[in-house]
């Protein structure tokens, strides 16, 4: 079988995340064919993982849900037609649409301010596949784009600051305060690379964290997810794997990996043989731990996606502390998003092609 054989490459999710987990698993998966071929397997087959008890469990064995006042400020009338992932600055909205391959951004009241990056290409401020993206605190974005391998800084007036290639092929990006942290695509060795804000590599941190770690298939299960950082620590969750992690920034060593208050299975890997390709597959029932999370001061919230087939009308927040990992309690919002970002008082949710804002408050 050549290396190029392998080009039929399926990795189901439920649909709001396909085009997302399409883009970026035709990526890695070149990449991935280096391994395979190193350690052959017979097709029909599926890939079970086992992850060491290392974590510790919650406390609590379930929700705890909070009483809260919700009240819908605005749904943005602009269309996003292929929306991955949605940040807030200051009030201001970030979203990352997949359709013409540029970041919106939308003022505290909703209204559409402007479109970062020049579409698809290779030149400067085009992007082949921009699967991440952080912003700073001077409001300039962090684009992250493996399929160029290169990360574009783009400030407010959407003029490059600067670009550099990356190490390794990375899906996610991290800002904290002088370092750049990209979490890697294959897993095998490092989960996490650090760069200074120059684009210097400095050191890798993440080796087997996991027992099934060096897996080639298990990086399919770690790919995802989110990374928020602040001054000292790092922060990851999972979309696939109900695990929260944190690490010091410094020295790169674990500070907690907990479960998150859903038990959810970890799902198995198919791998079968279509017109002579290998093909894998996560099957579209499988569960999702996270939609998204995102870190504010001492808490980690969590979207939960553990019923998002089964409740059309709702989106479930949890909590944690980001000291020790610990589960603090839940609240809902009355509204189905597929990704959103709370700030600690209003939560931005992705819903189809418009964003929309509610006011949380806590009772």
């Amino acid at each position: 079988m050549g290396a190029l054989s392998i080009t039929n490459f399926l990795f189901c999710v439920m649909k709001s995340k396909i085009w997302l987990y399409i883009l970026m698993l035709l990526f890695v998966v070149g990449i991935m064919l280096n391994y395979l071929l190193l350690n052959p397997f017979s097709f029909e087959e599926t890939l079970s993982f086992y992850i060491n008890g290392q974590a510790k469990t919650q406390g609590v064995k379930q929700r705890i849900f909070k009483s809260v006042k919700c009240e819908k400020v605005f749904t943005t009338s602009e269309s996003l037609f292929t929306p991955l992932k949605v940040l807030a600055k200051r009030q201001y909205i970030y979203v990352l649409d997949a359709s013409d391959l540029k970041i919106k951004k939308f003022s505290p009241s909703g209204k559409f301010l402007r479109a970062y990056g020049k579409g698809k290409g290779k030149g400067p401020g085009e992007f082949l596949n921009p699967t991440d993206f952080a912003i700073d605190d001077n409001f300039s974005i962090w684009v992250n784009d493996p399929y160029l391998g290169i990360v574009t800084v783009i400030n407010d007036q959407n003029l490059i600051e600067k670009t550099f290639r990356t190490k390794n092929l990375a899906l996610k990006i991290g800002l904290c305060k002088d370092r750049v942290i990209l979490k890697r695509s294959i897993a095998v060795e490092y989960l996490f690379d650090i760069y200074d804000t120059d684009g210097k590599y400095l050191n890798s941190f993440g080796k087997d964290i996991f027992s099934e770690q060096s897996n080639v298939g298990f990086s399919l299960l770690v790919m995802g997810g989110d990374i928020y950082c602040n001054s000292k620590f790092v922060y990851c969750a999972f979309d696939r794997l109900n695990y929260l992690l944190s690490f010091d920034l410094v020295s790169g060593n674990v500070r907690y990996m907990v479960k998150t208050i859903d038990e959810i299975k970890v799902p198995e890997i198919k791998l079968f043989e279509l017109k002579g390709n290998p093909v894998y597959k996560i099957d579209e029932d499988e569960e999702f731990a996270s939609l998204s999370m995102n870190l504010v001061a001492d808490k980690i919230f969590i979207t939960s996606g553990k019923n998002w087939k089964k409740d059309n009308t709702t989106t479930i927040v949890d909590v944690y502390s980001a000291d020790d990992g610990s589960y603090l309690y839940s609240f809902k919002i009355p509204e189905k998003f597929k990704y959103g970002y709370f700030d600690g008082r209003y939560y931005y949710g992705v819903r189809d092609t418009v964003v929309s804002k509610w006011e949380i408050v806590f009772r």
